[in-house]
């Protein structure tokens, strides 16, 4: 078990993975400190409002449910044949426990991993499908409500801000491009990935693209819902275009700056910065967003440990 362990290690990087969340918690703690500065946190804490935490919490438990249906359908479809469930729910929730301990939306694409020995490339190539879709809805949207709150809330370096999106967008495609295909040590089996990978995309018909669409932006709408009624908690009412617009541009931001595992920090950071624009308190903000993570995040991944669990039983290579 304990050579397992280390194999799974490993493939994610032990060292790595400290130096992630050291730099978390360091900007976490300068975050806590910046609010702090302009508003005592506790007193918001203690007039959170409780009740609204069973309609996120269903809000949540359907945005999850949306993103297994989402997961299920893409593989089964990939395959042509009924998948085990279990090997689907294991997949999924030991994927988002692996996002907790790595950067970005990384968990998403090491869902491939819980598949048989000689099936993991092709569990990966249906692994970076689900993340393709998802990252696409958070793209469009996310372009759509940065122009939409810099135009309305007259930011008057929205120029400058569009540009430095545009390079930073660009310099990641440039090293993700040059990682994936310059790599020689790799290459052949990055080469069988990509075409996996496009013999998937090209067997996917129009209405299977079209369902895949629709549920990744029905989770993402409901993860975006559940936020918003957690801070009407705190009596910062936002359910509206303009709330949701400031979710959408802080998980578009957060999607550029895949450093800290499961986004810890930052994406506070990015959710205090654009509901401060739409006139939020910044510590409500912090404080919903510490919630959700609790729930959306910290939950599925502890529900994701029996996941590893079952993953170091089968794991052989």
């Amino acid at each position: 078990m304990g050579e397992k362990i280390d194999k799974v290690l490993n493939v994610i990087g032990r060292y790595n993975m400290i130096i992630k969340y050291l730099i978390a918690f360091i900007v976490i703690l300068l975050l806590v400190n910046h609010v702090q500065s302009k508003e005592d946190l506790l007193p918001v804490l203690y007039g959170f409002q409780y009740n609204k935490l069973l309609p996120a919490f269903i809000l949540l438990a359907l945005h999850i449910g949306s993103l297994l249906l989402l997961w299920v359908v893409i593989v089964r479809n990939a395959y042509r044949v009924n998948m085990p469930f279990k090997l689907l729910f294991h997949s999924f929730f030991g994927g988002r426990t692996l996002g907790f301990i790595t950067p970005g939306q990384l968990g998403d694409l090491l869902k491939g991993m819980f598949f048989i020995s000689g099936k993991r490339l092709e569990g990966t190539s249906v692994s970076i499908l689900f993340s393709i879709y998802n990252s696409l809805i958070r793209i469009f949207i996310g372009i759509f409500a940065y122009i939409y709150i810099y135009r309305k809330y007259s930011i008057s370096n929205f120029n400058n801000n569009f540009l430095m999106i545009t390079c930073v967008l660009t310099i990641v495609l440039l090293v993700i491009l040059y990682i994936f295909f310059f790599n020689n040590h790799l290459f052949k089996s990055k080469i069988e990935l990509i075409s996996i990978l496009k013999k998937q995309i090209i067997n996917t018909s129009a209405s299977y693209f079209l369902l895949f669409i629709i549920l990744a932006i029905i989770a993402n709408l409901l993860s975006g819902l559940a936020f918003l009624t957690v801070l009407s908690g705190f009596d910062n009412n936002k359910i509206d275009l303009d709330g949701f617009m400031a979710f959408e541009a802080a998980l578009f931001s957060l999607a550029l700056f895949p450093i800290t595992p499961s986004g810890m920090g930052f994406r506070e950071g990015f959710r205090v910065y654009f509901f401060s624009i739409i006139g939020c308190n910044s510590a409500a903000v912090l404080s919903a967003s510490l919630i959700v993570f609790s729930l959306n995040i910290v939950l599925p991944a502890l529900i994701g440990l029996s996941s590893l669990k079952y993953l170091l039983n089968n794991l052989d290579s």
